[in-house]
């Protein structure tokens, strides 16, 4: 999502996600103090500032929140200031990264690796901001999640593959697990990078209701998740939702001016580690 109002006006899903389960990373992860902690991804800012800063001024620790929007980026410094933050935009995907002087005891990156494409890469590069034994923790949801079933299909479609032919660069396929293989793949994922698992837990068809699904909130959610939204001229923005409307009932299997929907989807979270020397080398 690129519009930061829009992120902080719509974003009970993620939200929702992060009181539940940050709490379990922080439960998982070992502490200490005066420590160097990553929130990845951090969009508007409230997410890390609201729940991961209490943490880390429990820790007397200094905290670094780095997103790939300028505009977020921009946002979350003025709106969201703390002598303990550091703000800063770009990527360890295409070597932008702000801060590659200094060393993280940890990262969390919280609904974020869902929007990752390249996922070794994203690890690689992790792994040579960590310390010796520092710990990532993540929450994902995966490709089969409804939202991007949907915006695939319209990716695909003859009205909108014009303004969605890049769709596929964003696609996050590397969590196209089997069925059944899931948490297995994604811990020999980690592994193969160089991590050691500490925890890890798949979570099958969980539920989120959205209320009032008929005042285009859930649909701001869904259609702000579109990486191509940018490219769809602002007078189709109307039938662009309501396209999406159509797909996501439909797999709820509700009509379409139902007043809320039932979302289910599958969830992955957990911490690794990074591991040593010997053991990177042992599982490539």
């Amino acid at each position: 999502m690129q519009d930061p109002k829009k992120y902080e006006n719509n974003k009970s899903g993620a939200e929702e996600a992060v009181r539940v389960f940050l709490p379990k990373l922080f439960q998982t992860m070992k502490w200490s103090g005066s420590e160097n902690v990553l929130d990845y991804g951090s969009g508007a800012g409230s997410a890390g500032f609201n729940y991961i800063l209490p943490e880390v001024h429990n820790c007397d620790s200094k905290m670094y929140s780095v997103d790939v929007s300028i505009k977020m980026f921009e946002f979350a410094k003025k709106n969201y200031s703390h002598e303990r933050i550091t703000y800063g935009v770009g990527d360890v995907l295409d070597n932008t990264f702000p801060f590659e002087d200094v060393k993280f005891d940890k990262i969390f990156a919280l609904h974020v690796l869902h929007f990752v494409r390249d996922i070794r890469t994203m690890l690689s590069g992790f792994h040579k901001i960590l310390k010796p034994n520092g710990q990532f923790g993540f929450t994902t949801l995966t490709c089969n999640a409804w939202i991007f079933r949907s915006l695939k299909e319209l990716s695909e479609s003859e009205n909108w593959s014009p303004y969605m032919k890049d769709y596929s660069k964003y696609f996050p396929s590397w969590l196209d697990f089997p069925k059944g293989r899931e948490q297995q793949d994604i811990r020999e994922l980690f592994q193969s990078s160089g991590f050691h698992v500490v925890h890890l837990e798949f979570l099958r068809d969980r539920d989120y209701q959205f209320e009032n699904i008929n005042t285009n909130t859930f649909l701001e959610i869904c259609a702000a998740c579109n990486p191509c939204s940018n490219n769809i001229p602002a007078n189709l923005n109307q039938a662009f939702k309501e396209d999406l409307r159509k797909l996501l009932t439909g797999y709820a299997g509700i009509p379409t001016n139902s007043k809320r929907i039932n979302f289910k989807h599958d969830y992955i979270w957990g911490v690794i580690e990074k591991g040593k020397e010997q053991d990177i080398n042992s599982n490539l």
